[in-house]
């Protein structure tokens, strides 16, 4: 039969001790909260990759609109045909943007005409690079007034 003296060892050794369930039910909640913080490091990331590339994006349109502006309109086919290729993000891959524009005649005037130009530059994020895994094809879309004078 066990003494005293064991039993109340027993009993203090149980209150200080973690048991095995414990054990399990933390390691389950830290594992949890891992997962939920690595998933969304990789959403944090993806984002800002997705918002890097609409950056260069627009800063393709912007310049095409400006050379648009400054060309003669039989040109602007021929400026928006060339696709751009960028290293935005693999020094390795890069990644083509593509233009397409859509001008409307707004107003003939006597001096020229104004057209509202609508620049289109897209993209298609490479496969290649896990951090663009799954984009698809992006996008984004800039708009213009340009006078274009008549010839003399």
């Amino acid at each position: 039969m066990p003494s005293a003296k064991c039993l109340a060892d027993c009993k203090r050794s149980r209150r200080y001790g973690l048991s095995l369930l414990e054990v399990l039910l933390a390691t389950l909640l830290l594992t949890v909260c891992l997962i939920f913080v690595i998933t969304l490091l990789i959403s944090l990331l993806r984002t800002s990759t997705k918002g890097e590339d609409q950056t260069v994006a627009l800063e393709v349109a912007d310049k095409l609109l400006t050379q648009l502006a400054a060309a003669v309109r039989s040109q602007w086919a021929d400026l928006v045909d060339d696709p751009v290729q960028l290293y935005t993000h693999d020094p390795a891959i890069p990644t083509e943007f593509r233009a397409e524009y859509q001008a409307n005649s707004v107003k003939v005037l006597s001096m020229g005409e104004l057209y509202d130009v609508t620049l289109s530059v897209f993209w298609w994020a490479p496969q290649s690079t896990p951090n663009r895994n799954g984009y698809g094809r992006q996008s984004v879309t800039l708009q213009r007034t340009v006078y274009v004078e008549r010839a003399p």
